[in-house]
């Protein structure tokens, strides 16, 4: 089968990604072999591509935003998926099943957990095997390639916002209208909050607009809302947006993290953390979660967000493409 592999990491202007020819997957007895219709490339891709996330072995085939149609079952598979079923796959391949963690529904932070195109290929690829235990099922009115965005990019959104608190009466502003953004607006609409979406970018303003967004703040205009904020959700990967959002915090406000950065500055205390004032980061979420997730799409609550399909072959420039933050939405790459 055909798969974009990750040989030596590296500068993604150098094209480090190759197209191989590889064997097909073996399965486990809890496994699914599926055939991958959509694979959604997510800012840790590139992290895994260009070494800041370092894989335990090379080489490997990245991609964690995984939906697929069941090609086979393990023997104990059969129970929890079919042949013929779409099924999706997000950052965890697998955990323990027995600690605190995954006793509690957050298995992303077991300390045994295997993690998609990380540990374990991912869908980078033709084929790919999943653990048939950590796999969800797809609603039937959305297509694989709006699918694909929920499993990564809605997941950490839907986990962001819960952590958030948001509820009537209480103001949100989301910094950074990305994949991420798009989803967190809208599910903090569905939470009650007032949402304001903050962002550079023109453009994805006027999304954030079409998605439910009370208004609409250019990031150098900010500042002005300084000390608004019952608590602001960061899904920009840029460290000095850390500052700007501890700054529209109102006192006893929370800032939760869910943008992949690779430091926090420096900050001054009495004009961030000072007043009660708390800084949470998230790490994606977990299966029960990711069900509630696609229940509310399934349902028609909340929409798929905008989608640019791509062939597999291209997964650099996809991933060079992200690196620009020239993406509306998402990009998902077809096999």
């Amino acid at each position: 089968m055909k798969a974009m592999v990750l040989e030596r990491a590296g500068p993604i202007e150098n094209q480090p990604l190759k197209l191989r020819e590889v064997e097909p997957p073996r399965m486990g007895r809890f496994d699914a072999l599926m055939e991958v219709k959509a694979c959604g490339v997510c800012g840790t891709d590139l992290s895994i591509v260009e070494g800041r996330f370092k894989p335990p072995r090379l080489p490997i085939v990245p991609g964690h935003e995984a939906i697929g149609r069941v090609l086979a079952v393990g023997e104990d598979a059969s129970g929890l998926v079919r042949e013929g079923d779409l099924i999706g796959a997000y950052w965890v391949h697998s955990s323990c099943g027995s600690c605190d963690y995954c006793l509690t529904g957050r298995e992303q932070l077991c300390l045994e957990r295997r993690v998609n195109g990380l540990d374990n290929d991912g869908c980078y690829a033709e084929q790919m095997v999943v653990d048939a235990r950590y796999a969800v099922k797809i609603p039937s009115g959305l297509s694989p390639e709006e699918a694909a965005p929920f499993m990564c990019a809605g997941l950490t959104a839907y986990r962001s916002i819960k952590l958030s608190g948001a509820e009537p009466g209480r103001r949100i502003g989301v910094i950074g209208v990305g994949g991420l953004g798009s989803f967190a607006i809208q599910i903090a609409k569905l939470r009650g909050a007032r949402v304001t979406a903050i962002s550079r970018s023109s453009v994805k303003l006027e999304m954030a607009r079409r998605l439910g967004a009370d208004e609409t703040v250019p990031e150098d205009e900010a500042s002005k809302m300084a000390g608004e904020f019952d608590s602001v959700v960061l899904l920009a990967p840029f460290p000095k947006l850390v500052e700007v959002g501890m700054r529209l915090l109102r006192k006893g406000g929370s800032m939760i993290v869910a943008a992949n950065l690779d430091e926090v500055p420096n900050m001054p205390y009495r004009s961030t953390l000072a007043s009660e004032r708390c800084v949470r980061s998230v790490s994606v979420g977990g299966r029960q979660e990711l069900k509630e997730l696609l229940g509310l799409a399934g349902s028609g609550a909340l929409r798929p967000i905008p989608v640019e399909p791509m062939p597999l072959e291209e997964a650099n420039e996809a991933l060079l493409r992200v690196k620009r933050g020239d993406v509306i939405g998402r990009v998902v790459l077809r096999p």
